[in-house]
């Protein structure tokens, strides 16, 4: 992705805070394991799997191996290993979003914070076993950064997040 200048990626710098990475304040709020609740852009969703909680963690956290499983994702790459500061890229449907891991909780809960156009993303991923074998897995996203309410919305994420959901539920299941 190439980067313009800022005066030109942020007219007049009125929207520096847009620009560039996520704030420190984002990447508190995730390594916290929570969203932006301020920011224009939320949606939460959750899907049960049947399938064991580490078939789910690994999928998730396979970042190398999200093309394989999610069809919009076209290259994802995670720059060393799995640990949390660690960088990624990824493509998502021909947007290219640059990561850095916030939190990982094994077999619980993983955050992240992401950036592409001036926007920027708190993702919180939660597992929670269920008595009967399954586990509900919930998600959590905020986005902020001009415009994003201009061309996204919430409804929007809902969406996103419901196809990742059912993506993973899928290839989960297939794999227990």
């Amino acid at each position: 992705m190439s980067r313009l200048p800022v005066a030109i990626a942020c007219p007049a710098l009125l929207l520096l805070a847009s620009c560039g990475s996520p704030s420190p304040a984002l990447d508190d709020l995730a390594r916290a394991g929570h969203i932006d609740e301020d920011a224009p852009i939320r949606a939460e969703r959750s899907i049960v799997i049947d399938a064991p909680e580490t078939v789910v963690w690994k999928l998730l956290t396979d970042i190398d191996r999200w093309p394989q499983w999610q069809p919009k994702i076209r290259a994802a790459r995670l720059d060393g290993a799995f640990a949390v500061g660690r960088a990624f890229t990824w493509d998502n449907d021909g947007m290219e979003i640059s990561s850095r891991l916030a939190l990982i909780h094994p077999f619980r809960t993983l955050a992240w914070t992401g950036s592409a156009f001036g926007l920027h993303a708190v993702h919180v991923w939660t597992l929670s076993s269920q008595r009967d074998g399954h586990v509900l897995v919930s998600t959590n996203e905020s986005m902020r950064g001009f415009p994003a309410s201009l061309f996204y919305s919430s409804k929007a994420l809902a969406e996103t997040n419901d196809q990742w959901l059912r993506a993973l539920k899928r290839r989960a299941e297939s794999q227990r």
